[in-house]
């Protein structure tokens, strides 16, 4: 459920910072990013990943969340046009 709450409140973050409701695009990659990095963080504090082996991997995500955003472009116009307003994030993070 943490994780849920970070994602909407990264959400919240990108409406404020950008004034509009995020895209379909933009709400993908933000649940790809908090899934990874909660992830991440808990195999890091299990001890199986060091800080720099950490650092990489997120390095490794933000070049394949630039790869999907492109990708997303061209197969899926709609992703970049289609906001979606906050009442309708929420509902789709409470699930």
């Amino acid at each position: 459920m943490n994780g849920i709450k970070s994602l909407l409140e990264t959400l919240k973050g990108v409406l404020a910072e950008k004034r509009h409701d995020p895209t379909i695009r933009e709400f993908l990659q933000a649940h790809v990013h908090e899934a990874f990095t909660v992830a991440a963080d808990k195999l890091a504090q299990l001890g199986y990943l060091k800080t720099d082996e950490r650092i990489s991997l997120s390095s490794a995500v933000g070049d394949m969340l630039e790869t999907f955003n492109k990708a997303a472009a061209e197969k899926c116009p709609v992703s970049q046009k289609q906001t979606l307003p906050l009442d309708v994030v929420q509902k789709l993070m409470e699930r």
